[in-house]
């Protein structure tokens, strides 16, 4: 749908996790830039740099400086162990050019962050940590130059319910592909995670600039209120949000033509937004790309074996608050809405297009997302499940 056929799709989304672990193994020399490095400072020299609104100096420093004040004692008590403890996966992803020590550097890290961050009780202070990322002055412009000359970025409008646009420069802008005619008009609708409380389009760039380089058709990454302001069930909610934001755009792209991704929570938002616009009598999306999706979040899922391996990063004391913060009342965490597993399958084969599931062999989601890969295809869903071997929650972002 996003390429020649579906399948292209797929195929470039499954070769685009592998690069993820690479994309800085060139880049590093001590003591100088590397050849590899000119393109890059010459191409953030050729680009616009003038920061967005949201992106300064002052403001970013401001950000950190509010968080921090915010539970300072709990800063203090985490930066110290974290800082010791991760200094040798640091030293690897800075000296390393093995693809595979350095995804098992990003994972330990990963691992040695969430053991200690419990460090930091208040969920927004945490929530104002992962969004000093959309204040970093030059960050947007930095990504996109490692990834190459071929993609721009602009923030997406209030017809669009906000967000941010990636788009490959050949093809043209957002307005460039609502002039095609519709036949021809593709879009990716990517719906960020971060255990629905955490991150922002800015925190995703990894995978959504990779998804754009890839499939050359333009993506909008969707923003949504997010608890603790906000709940499951309210008007103002990340699934209310994001089904606003997708029926936008739907007016604007046949909705065949859109393919909805997310990952984590964001996998969940995608399941459910499907769910939804079904439950409201309209057209579902073309294809929908499920990334280690929480599809699970009531207090039993919690006590399965994959949740209790200890082999992934995310601690279940940290996911328990997070899914409390979702969805407070926890007799509505069995809603299909708030949970995409438990869907009856008639309701799964109504709602859901050609679907593709990935998720980690080692991550503490790995039984209910193989458990609802086996419920969408028992109803008849045309669902490909991909198994990243030895891999953690939601690789492909890492």
């Amino acid at each position: 749908l996003l390429h020649q056929s579906k399948h292209d799709a797929w195929t470039c989304l499954m070769l685009a996790p592998p690069a993820f672990g690479l994309r800085f193994a060139k880049w590093r020399r001590p003591g100088g830039v590397t050849p590899a490095c000119k393109p890059l400072l010459e191409d953030m020299e050729d680009r616009d740099a003038t920061p967005t609104e949201k992106e300064s100096l002052s403001g970013c420093c401001s950000g950190v400086y509010d968080c921090f004040c915010m539970e300072p004692c709990g800063w203090m008590k985490f930066a110290p162990p974290f800082l010791c403890c991760s200094l040798p996966y640091f030293c690897t992803l800075c000296c390393s050019h093995d693809g595979d020590s350095r995804t098992e550097a990003l994972m330990n890290l990963m691992r040695t962050m969430t053991a200690h961050i419990s460090s930091v009780h208040d969920l927004k202070t945490l929530q104002k940590a992962t969004d000093v990322a959309e204040r970093l002055p030059f960050y947007r412009r930095m990504r996109l130059s490692l990834k190459g000359s071929d993609i721009e970025a602009c923030d997406a409008g209030a017809d669009m319910g906000g967000g941010e646009w990636l788009y490959p420069v050949e093809r043209g802008t957002p307005t460039d592909e609502f002039n095609r005619p519709q036949s021809e008009r593709r879009v990716i609708f990517y719906i960020h995670g971060g255990a629905f409380v955490l991150c922002n389009p800015a925190t995703h760039r990894a995978i959504t600039v990779n998804l754009v380089r890839l499939t050359q058709a333009p993506l909008l990454v969707a923003t949504y209120s997010r608890p603790p302001d906000c709940h499951f069930g309210e008007d103002s909610s990340p699934l209310q949000d994001v089904l606003r934001s997708y029926r936008n755009l739907a007016e604007k792209v046949d909705p065949s033509q859109i393919i909805v991704a997310g990952e984590s929570a964001g996998g969940n938002l995608a399941a459910a937004l499907c769910l939804q616009l079904h439950k409201l009598n309209l057209p579902r999306p073309g294809g929908v790309v499920m990334i280690s999706p929480w599809v699970d979040v009531t207090d039993a899922s919690f006590s399965v074996a994959s949740w209790q391996a200890g082999t992934d990063y995310l601690p279940v004391p940290l996911a328990r608050k997070f899914a409390e913060a979702y969805v407070p009342d926890r007799d509505q965490a069995t809603d299909f809405l708030a949970s995409p597993l438990f869907a009856p399958p008639a309701v799964l084969k109504a709602a859901f297009p050609p679907a593709l599931l990935l998720y980690g062999e080692a991550e503490a989601l790995a039984d209910q997302d193989a458990e609802f890969g086996k419920r969408l295809k028992d109803a008849g869903v045309a669902v490909d499940v991909h198994i990243g071997k030895g891999m953690v929650h939601a690789y492909p972002v890492l």
